[in-house]
């Protein structure tokens, strides 16, 4: 069957877009700071079987560890020094968590899927 598309959907989409790219517009670090981790989330989420359950579980993960990043990265690397070593804390820690974590989900359902 041909899939069919409303206008709804369309200007909803639209009006998504534009409102994030007014958003990094407006908030170019915030954006600077979110992009690894939706990278990883928009990845996992589109190779599983349930994306919801698995965006829930890595969004959760990603933000516990973006609470605790800055104490983990001292504690891991020691106090940042330039602007590379705190952009590390606060986004790839936080990515990494999520890939972890939703790596481990697709694991899990790829090795269910065969038994």
């Amino acid at each position: 069957m041909p899939r069919t598309y409303s206008l709804a959907r369309l200007m909803l989409a639209v009006t998504i877009f534009c409102m994030l790219c007014g958003l990094a517009t407006r908030f170019p670090a915030v954006l600077l700071m979110c992009a690894p981790t939706t990278f990883v989330l928009v990845l996992l989420a589109s190779l599983s079987r349930r994306p919801a359950v698995l965006s829930l579980l890595s969004f959760i993960a990603a933000a516990i560890v973006f609470v605790i990043a800055p104490a983990l990265g001292y504690e891991l690397f020691g106090y940042p020094h330039n602007w590379w070593e705190r952009y590390r804390d606060d986004a790839f820690l936080p990515a990494l968590a999520a890939l972890l974590v939703g790596g481990t989900i697709l694991l899990y359902e790829v090795s269910s899927e065969r038994m």
